[in-house]
C-alpha cells in the first residue's frame, strides 16, 4: 500500500455501532505487495513524512506505537485493535494505522495471558487425541479402531462425521488427516482442518472396481434436522424449518480441474440424508461411468464441507456460468475470468468485517485488495505475464450468504453489484510458467479498491463485499487462480495466503479521557452511558452479554451490572483518581 497517497479529505462520520470487542486474529507479518503484480515493493514512509498527529494521539497505546514505528522506519503492530479477522499496525507517519481485514478468523486470543496467538491448524497429538492445534472450534479426529472421524465443538453444541466401520490408522499431514481405504480400496477418507470448521474428503486413488456407495453419519447441531429445498437437496433446518447451512452440493472432480478452467473433468453427484430415529446420515453414490471414463484422470475428489452441516462460514467463494448451482464453498482456490474453448465465466465473491468498532469514524487514505495468485491464463497461450488481459472488483449492493438462504450465492443466483469497476489489474504469475520468466512463480496481486472501503466506513454505505471478474468477460482466455481462506497447505503456514483487505486510514479520535471507563461497585454503568461506550469496556457482569450488536434495550438492561473494577487496555481511558485499582 503506497503510504504516501493520501485520501482526498472526506469528512469522517461517528456512527453508533454498538458491537461487542470479541477479538481474534492472525500475527501474519505484514505482507509488501506491488500495485501491480511486477512493480517494486514500496519502502516504508519515513518518519518525517508527516508530523500532524490525529485526534487519537491521546490513546497512550497508538502514541506508544507511532513512537516505535517512526523509530524504526516500519508499522508496528497495535493489539489492541486487533478482532478475530483483523490486525492493525501503527505506521511511520505518527497519524495513520493499517488494518489488514480477512475472510476467516486469523487469530486467537489466549485467555489465560490475554496474548494474540496465530491459528494453527496442524494436527497434533494432545491429552492422547489426535486435534487441531489451534483452532476457533476445537476439532478432535479420530484415531484407529474408532468410528469418530471428525468433530467440532461450536457454539450450538458438537458437530461432525462419523465413519461406518472402524477407521485404519491415520496418517498425518500438516491440517489433513488420512484415513487410507476407509471407503473402499483405493478410496480414503481425508479430514482437513480449517480456522473455524473442517473440509471432509472422498478421495478414489484409482479406479474403483464396481460402483461405490459412500455413507457418513452426521452430528448435527442442537435444534437442528435435514430436510430438503424445493430442488430436493438435502438442507439442514432450524426448529422453525428455516434453513440452517448450505444445501448439500458434491461434486466430483478428476485430479486436473485445479490445473486450468478448460482441463479436468467433473460430475455432479446425487447426495442425500437419511434419517433413522435420531441418526442421520449423508449418503451418496458417484457416478460409475463417470469413474470409468478412461478420460477421467485419478485421484478422484468429492468434498464435503463443515457449513453444510452447521460449521464455520467461510466469505470467500467462486461461481462459474458452466456449474449454476454451485458456489465451490470448500474448494482451496478461487477462479475469476473467463475462457474460450468452453466460454466458462468465473466471478470471486468476497466479504470483509469493516463494521469493527476500531474503523468508527475513520478517514480512508487507500485501500487495496490482495490475492494471493498462483495460476493464470492469457491469450495466445500465455501463462503469465503484464497483460493477459485485466480483472477487476466491484461493490456488491445487495445481500448474498453462503448458509442456504434464500440468497445463497450460485451462479444463478448472484448478487447485484456495481457497473463501476476499480483496481482493474492485467498482471498475472503463474508457477508452472517457464522458469526464466520473472512472473514464474505465486505472488500478490493487488486491486485498488478505496471508493469501496471509503463507502463502508465514511458514508455508512451497507457492505455486501465485492466481486471480482473480467473487465471483458467475452470468451477469451483470461483468467486467474489464487488460494482461498478453506486452502490448507504444507508446510505450514507457508501457504496460508487468505485474500486480505489492507485499508490506511487516520482514526477518529478517542472520546475524553476518564469519561467513562472504570465503574464502582454495585453503581454499574452512568446513567448517560452510550451503547459504543458501554460497548468500549470490557467487563464483567452479572448478565453476561453475547457476541454480537448491543441495541438501546440491551444496554439498558447492562447499567448496574458492572460487579468490580475493570479496565480495557485497549481504550484509551484513564482510572478516576478515587478509584483504587483493586478492591
Amino acid at each position: 500500500m503506497n503510504t504516501s497517497r493520501l485520501a482526498s479529505g472526506l469528512s469522517a462520520r461517528t456512527r453508533r455501532r454498538a458491537a461487542l470487542i470479541t477479538a481474534l486474529t492472525l500475527p501474519l507479518a505484514l505482507m509488501s505487495a506491488p500495485a501491480i503484480a511486477q512493480g517494486p515493493t514500496p519502502p516504508p514512509t519515513p518518519a518525517s513524512a508527516s508530523t500532524t498527529k490525529s485526534g487519537a494521539a491521546s490513546d497512550p497505546t497508538l502514541k506508544t506505537a507511532w513512537d516505535k514505528a517512526a523509530t524504526s522506519g516500519k508499522p508496528v503492530e497495535v493489539p489492541s485493535r486487533f478482532t478475530e479477522t483483523m490486525k492493525v499496525w501503527a505506521t511511520p507517519n505518527g497519524k495513520n494505522l493499517r488494518a489488514e481485514l480477512y475472510t476467516r478468523p486469523v487469530q486467537l486470543k489466549n485467555p489465560a495471558s490475554g496474548a494474540w496467538e496465530p491459528i494453527d491448524t496442524r494436527i497434533v497429538t494432545r491429552d492422547g487425541k489426535l486435534q487441531a492445534t489451534r483452532v476457533k472450534s476445537p476439532l478432535t479426529f479420530g484415531g484407529r479402531g474408532t468410528k469418530h472421524l471428525v468433530s467440532a465443538d461450536g457454539e450450538q453444541g458438537t458437530t461432525g462425521l462419523k465413519a461406518t466401520r472402524a477407521l485404519p490408522e491415520p496418517k498425518i499431514s500438516g491440517s489433513t488427516v488420512t484415513y487410507p481405504d476407509a471407503v473402499a480400496p483405493g478410496a480414503d477418507l481425508v479430514v482437513m482442518a480449517l480456522a473455524d470448521g473442517f473440509i471432509s474428503q472422498v478421495v478414489f486413488r484409482r479406479k474403483p472396481a464396481g460402483p461405490v456407495t459412500v455413507r457418513l453419519p452426521l452430528t448435527l447441531p442442537e435444534g437442528t434436522t435435514f430436510g430438503t429445498t424445493p430442488q430436493g437437496l438435502p438442507q439442514l433446518k432450524d426448529a422453525k424449518g428455516k434453513a440452517a447451512a448450505a444445501p448439500i452440493v458434491l461434486t466430483a472432480m478428476d485430479a486436473k480441474v485445479e490445473a486450468s478452467p478448460d482441463e479436468g473433468r467433473t460430475s455432479p453427484v446425487d447426495a442425500r440424508v437419511e434419517t433413522s430415529g435420531t441418526t442421520s446420515e449423508l449418503v451418496f453414490t458417484p457416478d460409475e461411468k463417470f469413474l470409468a471414463d478412461t478420460a477421467v484422470a485419478y485421484p478422484v475428489t468429492i468434498a464435503a464441507a463443515s457449513e453444510w452441516f452447521g460449521g464455520g462460514e467461510p466469505d470467500d467463494a467462486w461461481v462459474s456460468k458452466n456449474s449454476p448451482s454451485t458456489n465451490n464453498a470448500a474448494a482451496g482456490w478461487l477462479r475469476v475470468g473467463t475462457t474460450s474453448t468452453s466460454a466458462d465465466i468465473a466471478r470471486v465473491y468476497l466479504k470483509f468485517d469493516t463494521d469493527d468498532p476500531a474503523l468508527e469514524g475513520a478517514t480512508v487514505v487507500d485501500a487495496d485488495l490482495w490475492m494471493w495468485n498462483y495460476k493464470s491464463g492469457g491469450p495466445g497461450g500465455q501463462l503469465c505475464g503484464n497483460n493477459l488481459g485485466s480483472i477487476a472488483a466491484a461493490q456488491v449492493t445487495s445481500t448474498w450468504t453462503l448458509n442456504g438462504g434464500t440468497n445463497n450465492l450460485s451462479w444463478s443466483r448472484q448478487p447485484s453489484f456495481s457497473s463501476s469497476l476499480q483496481g482493474a489489474n492485467a498482471a498475472g504469475y503463474n508457477y508452472e510458467a517457464d522458469p526464466a520468466s520473472w512472473c514464474a512463480k505465486e505472488e500478490q496481486l493487488v486491486h485498488r479498491v478505496t471508493s469501496m472501503a471509503r463507502g463502508w466506513i465514511e458514508r455508512d454505505e451497507p457492505n455486501h463485499g465485492m466481486v471480482l471478474r473480467a473487465l471483458s468477460e467475452s470468451a477469451t482466455i483470461n483468467w486467474r487462480q489464487y488460494y482461498s481462506s478453506e486452502h490448507s497447505g504444507d508446510p505450514y503456514p507457508g501457504y496460508r495466503h487468505p485474500p486480505t483487505l489492507m485499508i490506511e486510514y487516520t482514526p477518529a479520535a478517542h472520546p475524553p479521557v476518564d469519561e467513562i471507563s472504570w465503574f464502582k461497585v454495585g453503581e454499574g454503568f452512568p446513567d448517560d452511558a452510550t451503547p459504543d461506550e458501554i460497548r468500549a469496556v470490557t467487563h464483567r457482569s452479572n448478565t453476561p452479554v453475547e457476541a454480537g450488536e448491543v441495541s438501546e434495550e440491551a444496554a439498558d438492561a447492562m447499567q448496574g451490572a458492572a460487579t468490580e473494577f475493570v479496565e480495557n487496555p485497549g481504550v484509551a481511558f484513564a482510572r478516576p483518581d478515587d478509584v483504587s485499582e483493586e478492591l
